[in-house]
C-alpha cells in the first residue's frame, strides 16, 4: 500500500501533457476545481467540478458528468502531477 499524499500541494493549474493546451484543471483548495475540455467544434469550454482524495486516489466528480472519474496518483510535487488511471 502506497503512502498517502499530501493534498496540500495538489491545489493550482495543472496540464495534460501531450495534450493541446486547452486540456487542463484547476484545483482550488477548498474542494472545487474548474477546468476546459474539448468541445464538439474543437474550442475548448469550461466546466465544474469537485476533488477529492483518499491514501494515494484522487477522485474528481465533473458537475457535467454522471459518474466519478478516479486516478491514482503516481507523483506529487510542487510542480509536477503524475496520475494513472
Amino acid at each position: 500500500m502506497n503512502a498517502p499524499i499530501n493534498a496540500a500541494l495538489l491545489p493550482g493549474k495543472w496540464l495534460r501533457t501531450p495534450a493541446r493546451w486547452r486540456d487542463g484543471v484547476e484545483f482550488h483548495p477548498d474542494g472545487t476545481m474548474s477546468g476546459l475540455k474539448p468541445g464538439r467544434t474543437d474550442i475548448a469550454q469550461q466546466r465544474a467540478g469537485r476533488w477529492c482524495t483518499s491514501a494515494d486516489t484522487l477522485v474528481l466528480h465533473w458537475a457535467d458528468a454522471n459518474t466519478d472519474e478516479k486516478y491514482r496518483i503516481v507523483e506529487a510535487t510542487p510542480d509536477r502531477l503524475v496520475l494513472s488511471r
